[in-house]
């Protein structure tokens, strides 16, 4: 299953998408890399002549996830509050960790 799910998850995907300030694509299949690893099989083993030949011809479909500004400043603040709970907790914990 993998990560699978963050991918169909429209209000995750809309949360990236703002955070990155960028639109997202997002394939449309649960199984992206045995899809990638498909295609470089069929190219080794000869089925297309070319391995771009073979991504055209096998590729997933994608939908867009439009980035929001507005969003993108309502998760910030909302992921700020929390990484401000937990950062007393995470400073004793990296002093412990550095060399």
């Amino acid at each position: 299953m993998g990560f699978w799910w963050c991918e169909q998850n429209e209000l995750w995907m809309e949360m990236k998408a703002g955070l990155f300030n960028t639109d997202l694509l997002v394939a449309q299949t649960d199984s992206l890399s045995a899809l990638g690893a498909a295609v470089i099989a069929a190219f080794g083993a000869g089925f297309y002549d070319t391995l771009q030949d073979a991504v055209d011809r096998m590729k997933s479909t994608y939908r867009t996830v439009r980035h929001e500004k507005y969003h993108k400043n309502k998760y910030l603040a909302k992921c700020n509050k929390i990484y401000k709970n937990i950062y007393p907790s995470l400073k004793e914990l990296n002093e412990k960790l550095q060399c």
